[in-house]
């Protein structure tokens, strides 16, 4: 950081400096605690937003090859790190909804398991797939809750939720809010859950794509999928009823 003294005169041993310090005009470094790869989109994204280059036109560099080779090329040179361990976890949490989902049949999980497997060794597909794999692991774990037994689930709390407002807010906020009804507010209420919570994903997905850096959209998509697949296996491991 480049450092300008400033005198107000006086004598040499009664002279006082004043310091204005100049903040670099360069991004700082990266911290050293994120990932490698994580700091080398960060790097990527920052070159191009620096190059003024348009988020859409991205498109001409996407990778149009249909040939398997270039996967099992790119899997050869690929720098492995823990970062690559939720494909790990996304393919545990896969295989456990497969085995546990009853309907459909076995014929057609194995086509679903099947052609989910091509994509992913199609490098022109492939580039989609992986970003989407949280997001679709979610949804296959979501549908697969309702087949597990009821032997193995764990009894749903009653008095947690109402306990922890007791602690966190003096009250039952529930009960409060329950006394008071009116017909517009349910409305206002049940339009963000109702209808807004099945769209809204897609629309900002394509609001960022237009307007947002270079790679946004992978981010907000793997952040989406983990944070729904969150709160599904909170539910399954220690469901709560509402209050």
């Amino acid at each position: 950081m480049a450092t300008t003294y400033f005198s107000l005169g006086g004598d040499d041993a009664s002279q006082r400096f004043f310091t204005k310090s100049k903040l670099p005009l360069s991004w700082p470094s990266l911290p050293v605690i994120l990932p490698h790869r994580l700091r080398r989109k960060f790097r990527s994204t920052r070159s191009r937003i620096r190059s003024r280059q348009t988020p859409t036109s991205s498109i001409s560099s996407l990778n149009t090859s249909s040939n398997p080779a270039d996967t099992i090329r790119a899997l050869r040179t690929h720098h492995w790190s823990f970062y690559d361990a939720q494909y790990l976890f996304l393919a545990v949490l896969g295989i456990f909804s497969l085995c546990v989902i009853q309907s459909p049949g076995p014929m057609m999980k194995t086509l679903v398991a099947t052609l989910l497997m091509t994509g992913l060794v199609i490098p022109i597909t492939r580039q989609f797939l992986l970003p989407f794999l949280p997001i679709a692991s979610w949804l296959i774990l979501f549908y697969a809750c309702q087949f597990v037994s009821s032997e193995y689930r764990p009894g749903i709390w009653v008095r947690v939720l109402p306990a922890l407002e007791n602690i966190l807010y003096g009250a039952n906020l529930s009960n409060i809010l329950s006394a008071h009804k009116s017909t517009a507010l349910d409305v206002l209420a049940w339009l963000p859950y109702g209808i807004f919570h099945y769209g809204a994903p897609f629309v900002v997905g394509i609001i960022l794509f237009v307007f947002g850096p270079p790679g946004t959209v992978p981010c907000f998509g793997r952040a989406f999928g983990y944070a729904n697949m969150t709160g599904v296996l909170i539910q399954l491991c220690f469901p709560c009823s509402p209050p």
